[in-house]
């Protein structure tokens, strides 16, 4: 499972809601969690215009 944040989304605290919301998503549909969630950083944040993807969360399951 997997979700994109726009630079804004992605700040502290904002972030955190993100973590929930993908993890209810995976509890609510059934699956078992299989490993650690990971942020991957799609660019720079430097200059970055805030409607832009910036991040992805991703959180592996069964």
């Amino acid at each position: 499972m997997y979700t994109n944040l726009t630079s804004d989304q992605a700040e502290f605290p904002q972030i955190l809601q993100t973590y929930d919301a993908v993890y209810k998503w995976i509890q609510r549909n059934g699956h078992e969690i299989t490993g650690s969630p990971r942020e991957i950083y799609l660019r720079s944040s430097k200059g970055i215009d805030p409607d832009e993807y910036f991040i992805e969360i991703t959180w592996p399951y069964d």
